[in-house]
């Protein structure tokens, strides 16, 4: 698995590379990017199949290996008087992956061997299980984007603004739940195909978890919403205190679906993840006009959560119907 995924991570670094040669300065730039590419990429593979194997400890050390390395490059790049260049992050960020790579490949052990057969094989998988990512992404880009464009065209520049700054805290947990997607998926995919049983336990524990994680700072942030968008956001945009609020209540939707999503993930089927978004954004951009004239700037969060709520609803039912057809084959 590893080696193949090396390959066609090969396969994307020549894509990349041949595009981005088109752009200015892709002479400086293009090594790093590549690197980078190459090595996140090489990474993320080795964490999963190593918590797949139950080794917790590999991956926790690659990745504070890693984190910590970047951290410490980055911040003698900051104190230095010159400014950096884009080259010299992209290279501190792709050569600090380095070490982790190698802690994760001792660790894993012996490498499996490529074949023409296995590389066929793993191609047909991919594409029946991937196709629909790159659209799901643009589609995933524009349900979060779309109601904010709206909110900046019939709206003043301080709703917009306390809206960009919302979107930069909800940003913040969003780290948080794309590292417990990174440590709990693989795990989950054991007993998803294993024990059902003891996928539901494990899957309603890990809900039970994020919510008393994020809960109280949620609550927080709530609570301070006033204060922060008086302190951070624009000016005029104190009295848009409850739009924070709003995404609060939002992010505690997002946190109660997030579960579905990995179901869905571990589905094999990424049909599900371009239906559920095609749907969600239908129903925002068909409310949004509804929901801003009844709710002001409101509205907007009250969009994106309307859009979280289908998005939920549609991976629920496709999640059922998953479990029903594998009931009847066997």
């Amino acid at each position: 698995m590893l080696g193949l995924q090396l390959a066609f991570s090969g396969l994307a670094v020549a894509a990349t590379a041949l595009g981005a040669s088109y752009l200015p300065q892709a002479a400086t730039v293009l090594p790093a990017f590549m690197v980078v590419l190459a090595a996140a990429g090489a990474q993320d593979t080795l964490r999963k199949l190593l918590l797949a194997e139950g080794n917790v400890q590999a991956a926790l050390a690659g990745d504070v290996l890693s984190a910590g390395g970047q951290l410490l490059v980055l911040l003698v790049l900051a104190l230095r008087p010159a400014p950096a260049t884009l080259a010299e992050v992209m290279w501190a960020v792709g050569l600090t992956t380095v070490p982790a790579l190698l802690v994760g490949g001792t660790a894993l052990g012996e490498w499996p061997a490529l074949s023409a057969g296995a590389v066929r094989q793993f191609g047909r998988r991919h594409w029946r299980q991937a196709r629909w990512l790159v659209p799901t992404a643009l589609l995933q880009w524009g349900s979060a984007n779309s109601l904010l464009v709206f909110a900046g065209w019939a709206g003043s520049p301080a709703v917009l603004g306390v809206l960009r700054l919302a979107q930069t805290a909800m940003g913040v947990f969003n780290l948080g739940l794309q590292a417990v997607e990174n440590y709990a998926l693989p795990r989950l995919s054991q007993s998803f195909h294993s024990a059902p049983a003891q996928f539901v336990a494990q899957r309603a524990a890990l809900t039970k978890k994020m919510l008393l994680a994020a809960g109280p700072l949620l609550a927080l942030l709530a609570l301070a919403a006033g204060p922060l968008v008086a302190r951070f956001g624009p000016a005029g945009g104190a009295q848009y205190a409850d739009l924070l609020r709003w995404c609060c209540v939002l992010y505690v939707v997002i946190l109660l679906v997030y579960p579905l999503r990995l179901t869905v993930r571990l589905l094999g089927d990424s049909r599900h993840y371009f239906g559920g978004y095609v749907l969600s954004i239908v129903a925002s951009l068909a409310s949004v006009r509804w929901l801003t004239a009844h709710y002001q700037a409101s509205g907007v969060v009250l969009g994106w959560l309307l859009a979280q709520l289908v998005l939920g609803a549609y991976w629920l039912v496709a999640v059922r119907r998953s479990a029903k057809a594998s009931l009847a084959t066997n």
